[in-house]
């Protein structure tokens, strides 16, 4: 008799808090994102959210987290793009987070 897998969707289900906007992953991490089996392999939850979401991930694309938080899995805040797009939107993003906190010469700190 054969052991029946309990499906994806599932086990992704289980371990994600939708309690916020950002629906966070409850499950083990690599330190910075989500993780999870999947056949055998490791398989990160943002990615298996946009899996579960019914799309479909082209090989070499990359999932970017719109929220900025790694631990987010709402298929809503993650976008499908290349890797060069991602890290354009890393960089603008840190860029913009810089440009509103800067220190005076006076050693005052400034903004958000």
């Amino acid at each position: 008799m054969a052991i029946k897998k309990t499906p994806l969707a599932i086990r992704f289900w289980r371990k994600v808090d939708k309690s916020g906007d950002c629906w966070l992953w409850t499950g083990s991490t690599n330190g910075r994102y989500g993780k999870m089996k999947e056949n055998g392999r490791f398989l990160y939850a943002h990615r298996a959210s946009v899996i579960v979401d019914g799309r479909e991930i082209p090989d070499g694309m990359e999932i970017d987290h719109l929220c900025r938080n790694k631990l987010c899995v709402n298929p809503k805040h993650l976008d499908i793009v290349t890797p060069q797009v991602n890290v354009a939107r890393m960089f603008l993003f840190k860029r913009l987070t810089l440009s509103r906190k800067y220190t005076d010469t006076r050693g005052e700190q400034h903004g958000a």
